[in-house]
């Protein structure tokens, strides 16, 4: 029964009753009509938040899925007029809140587990092998602020980094049954299918919603409701990675009219991002995703060259589509060069660590470091001073002992994947292959876009594995399904 399975959440639902909080909601519905009626992309904004807020009351299951399609609007960002800060690479100039919906959620969704938390509410946490190596890398993020070159950067990495981590503790204390989880993957499909959907819309109307700077390159970087076209790539293909396998184990209704138009525009949407890095990403991704389907031999092959051909439809698409799709995929053909300023950006990483091999330069400092002593290597003509790869951004700032920490991570998120593959349903295991496949999404297009422990999606991934981890221990096994 529903009641029984919310009965075992953490707090059980409170409806928005009454006559006083019915008012107080339609008089603020109201007053945001009048006082926004001319700002369409708040009001707009705001009626989600307000819709999400009252589902969230209403069940406290759907509070990590609201998180979960509040987390790409980074488009909000133009809504808050404080705490300015530049969040896209392609365009520093771009000065935008730090402040968005997705990260109000967070905050909403811990302060309502706050006010809802039993006394025992640490013996709800449930046990991970993944907390050890989160508490090494947190220690190190703060024991290495005196070393920095630059404080105020290196505190807002760890307090960032502090953020993400209460995001991942949320998750498992939030998704406590299996219904809760697959509402979970269903919102980051949705929310992949909306986005897709804005991104046609701003190629076939040749528009971009905020970051101006992007139409004057020369390729169309389509953004939807992203600062940074890259980062948009990499959702897209969180979302591929996260879609695919949860193709076979969905019903039919929910495949044909959800799953595979969500693939299709997450392709298309794909091509006109304009990011070499997530396609490079996508070409090495499908492989992996294609090898561990929980499929009969047979179908893997047949799935692996409809795939295979998909890629070169897409490739095809490109070269007729326009001169700008094809000169960005050309470019693979200058080898190493290919990666540009990253280049010398990698080159400057790697001496800061020879220099500090034990510690690093401190954490948010390397941009500071290669504007001062490193400032050598910076290309004539280059301005292009943050570290583009996240594996040199760790050994440069945290030293050797930040590659281990991180490395120790990434062991004890293989362990959990194999845990969860291994003697499990054939549901849980196309679940594990996505999250899996998001990680590895993630890790790729974090070498050549940076942003990896900064990425809300990574902690969504760790969060969603630990709760399916909990589930499975705690669950009954559920029957093997029939394969397909």
């Amino acid at each position: 029964m529903i009641s029984e399975e919310i009965s075992r959440l953490p707090g059980a639902p409170r409806l928005v009753w009454g006559t006083l909080p019915r008012l107080g909601i339609v008089l603020l519905a109201l007053g945001l009509v009048a006082i926004l009626y001319d700002r369409p992309l708040a009001l707009s904004s705001l009626a989600f938040a307000l819709a999400a807020l009252a589902a969230a009351l209403f069940d406290r299951r759907l509070v990590v899925p609201m998180v979960v399609l509040a987390l790409p609007l980074e488009i909000t960002k133009e809504i808050f007029p404080f705490l300015y800060a530049s969040e896209s690479a392609t365009s520093p100039d771009l000065r935008v809140s730090i402040v968005d919906f997705g990260r109000l959620a967070i905050l909403f969704a811990a302060l309502l587990w706050a006010v809802r938390a039993p006394p025992n509410w640490l013996a709800l946490l449930p046990r991970s092998t993944l907390f050890l190596p989160l508490a090494l890398i947190f220690a190190l993020y703060v024991l290495s602020l005196p070393n920095t070159p630059n404080l105020s950067a290196g505190g807002r990495e760890t307090l960032h980094l502090a953020f993400n981590v209460g995001f991942f503790l949320l998750i498992p204390l939030f998704v406590r049954d299996r219904q809760t989880l697959r509402w979970c993957l269903l919102a980051l499909v949705v929310s992949g299918l909306a986005l897709a959907l804005a991104a046609v819309f701003q190629q076939a109307a040749d528009v971009y919603f905020w970051n101006k700077g992007l139409g004057q390159g020369g390729a169309p970087y389509r953004n939807a409701t992203f600062a940074d076209p890259h980062h948009f790539a990499r959702f897209l293909n969180i979302v591929i990675a996260v879609s695919i396998p949860l193709f076979f184990v969905w019903t039919r209704r929910v495949r044909h009219f959800l799953v595979v138009p969500t693939l299709g525009l997450c392709a298309l949407a794909l091509l006109f991002s304009s990011s070499r890095s997530g396609w490079l990403t996508t070409v090495l991704l499908l492989p992996f995703l294609t090898l561990f389907l929980p499929l009969d031999r047979r179908y893997k092959v047949a799935f692996g060259v409809g795939l295979a051909l998909a890629a070169v439809g897409m490739a095809g698409l490109a070269t007729v589509g326009g001169g700008a799709f094809l000169n960005r995929l050309e470019t693979f053909r200058q080898g190493v060069w290919v990666i540009g300023a990253r280049y010398y950006l990698i080159q400057a990483g790697w001496q800061m660590f020879l220099d500090n091999p034990l510690f690093g330069v401190g954490v948010g400092g390397f941009q500071e470091s290669i504007l001062g002593p490193y400032r050598s290597f910076i290309w004539l003509g280059h301005m292009t001073t943050l570290s583009h790869t996240a594996l040199v951004t760790t050994i440069a700032e945290l030293g050797l002992l930040g590659l281990v920490a991180i490395a120790l991570l990434f062991y004890r998120w293989g362990a959990l994947c194999v845990r969860l593959y291994r003697q499990a349903s054939w549901e849980d295991r196309a679940v594990a292959v996505g999250l899996a496949g998001a990680f590895l999404a993630i890790l790729i297009s974090s070498q050549a876009e940076g942003r990896f422990l900064e990425d809300p999606y990574l902690w969504l991934v760790f969060g969603l594995g630990v709760a399916l981890e909990r589930l499975r221990a705690t669950d009954r096994p559920l029957a093997e399904a029939t394969m397909p």
